[in-house]
């Protein structure tokens, strides 16, 4: 199986929200910082991303997104543009009617 999981890193004296992609063999085959963080991230010191995440598997393209890039249709739209076959949307919320929307929108 491949897996996508989150979490929060420290990568120097800068925090991120991570996705991480696993291939079938347990390889880390790319990941996506978040780009939106929220008012309590930031207050953390949890630093943006700066790149929409794609990741290439065997089961095709994937494009990664957590939680509050929801809100942000031009990340949705950059996916599509960059071949993505499916998206990994880690979050707690349920996304509801704006997460079928985008998916519909983008064939997804």
């Amino acid at each position: 199986m491949n897996l996508v999981a989150g979490h929060l890193v420290r990568d120097g004296a800068t925090i991120y929200n991570r996705a991480l992609a696993f291939d079938r063999k347990g390889n880390l085959a790319g990941s996506y910082d978040k780009m939106h963080p929220v008012g309590n991230e930031r207050l953390a010191g949890v630093t943006p991303g700066t790149r929409v995440g794609t990741v290439d598997l065997d089961i095709g393209r994937i494009g990664l997104t957590i939680c509050f890039d929801i809100n942000w249709p031009s990340i949705w739209a950059k996916l599509a543009d960059l071949g993505v076959d499916l998206v990994c949307w880690l979050s707690a919320y349920g996304g509801g009617f704006p997460l079928q929307s985008y998916a519909w929108q983008h064939q997804y």
